[in-house]
């Protein structure tokens, strides 16, 4: 925040204030070399010095300990590496700091320096999602298409999941439909190759793909998208339950989990989603992403809703 001057006092201050530092004495340059060694910037720790701040930190952002992580890392500004950029970037995200979040991955696109945790399109996929927080829409979306195109072979597939589903939720917040369409049904391939037809994360992709099914009045294919997605949400919660109550009676418990959904008709609703996805040949078929700070949080591992029942009471629906 600055603070205005008002004008009839502006040119005696700085007049004051030139007239002071004209009659204080200078120091020499050795006076300087000595100040420089008494304040040392940040930049200039020595390397032993930044990689033990910079193992402190990142140690903190593996325990989800965002607020010691910054306070850490911070301590290494102003650098420019972009490794470090991304991951100030994510604490700012994490305390909902969407602008700053999005300064600071902007700087890491600008910089010179290689990344080692984070490719161009992981830093294009930052960008987005902090663009996307701002409501600007239109350029989340051109940096998500971006994150796509900046792909590499050595790219997770995870990498272009996220940015497709990025990109389907700006089409949608656009009201383009037809795009929204297209790049959620190419995420649901590219999650059922990377994750499997059975996986929490497949089902949360065809659960968002019914519901843009259901705004273009495709209403079949909404409805076998929404089966699908509902039976890995039961299967899910009865695989857990499972582990909970070790002696139940399994049938009866699927029986209680499934009620009548136990069927193969919807167990294969997605049969038409067979084709891989045209980004698979592009990228690994790896689900994780490299270790950095932005890698925590995108895993789905329950379902929407949670079932639960007394294992010791037969259950009887």
């Amino acid at each position: 925040m600055t603070t205005k001057i008002p004008g009839h006092w502006q040119m005696p201050l700085i007049s004051a204030f030139a007239l002071i530092s004209l009659l204080l004495p200078q120091p020499c340059a050795e006076a300087k070399k000595a100040l420089n060694k008494c304040e040392p910037n940040p930049c200039q720790l020595n390397t032993e010095k930044a990689a033990e701040i910079l193992e402190i930190g990142r140690n903190f952002l593996k325990e989800n300990d965002y607020a010691r992580a910054e306070e850490k890392l911070k301590q290494l500004l102003p650098s420019k590496d972009p490794d470090l950029l991304m991951d100030l970037a994510a604490c700012s995200y994490k305390r909902g700091d969407y602008a700053e979040a999005l300064r600071l991955c902007q700087e890491a696109q600008k910089s010179n320096s290689p990344a080692r945790h984070y490719s161009s399109s992981m830093i294009s996929l930052g960008v987005a999602n902090c663009l996307y927080k701002e409501k600007l829409y239109k350029d989340a979306a051109a940096s998500f298409q971006g994150a796509l195109s900046e792909l590499k072979k050595s790219d997770p597939g995870m990498v272009a999941e996220l940015a497709l589903e990025g990109l389907g939720a700006c089409h949608m917040r656009n009201k383009d439909l037809e795009q929204a369409e297209a790049a959620f049904l190419e995420a649901a391939k590219l999650s059922r190759t990377l994750f499997g037809k059975e996986d929490i994360n497949y089902a949360w992709v065809l659960y968002k793909l019914c519901d843009i099914y259901r705004a273009n009045n495709k209403i079949e294919k909404a409805s076998a998208y929404f089966d699908k997605a509902v039976w890995i949400f039961r299967e899910t919660n009865y695989k857990r339950l499972l582990k909970e109550q070790e002696n139940c009676d399994k049938k009866a418990l699927r029986s209680m989990v499934f009620g009548r959904g136990d069927q193969d008709k919807y167990r294969f609703a997605d049969k038409d989603l067979i084709q891989e996805s045209k980004y698979l040949s592009i990228t690994t078929n790896d689900v994780k992403l490299p270790e950095c700070a932005w890698a925590n949080q995108f895993r789905q591992v329950e379902a929407p809703g949670w079932v639960w029942s007394d294992p010791n009471v037969t259950p009887k629906a």
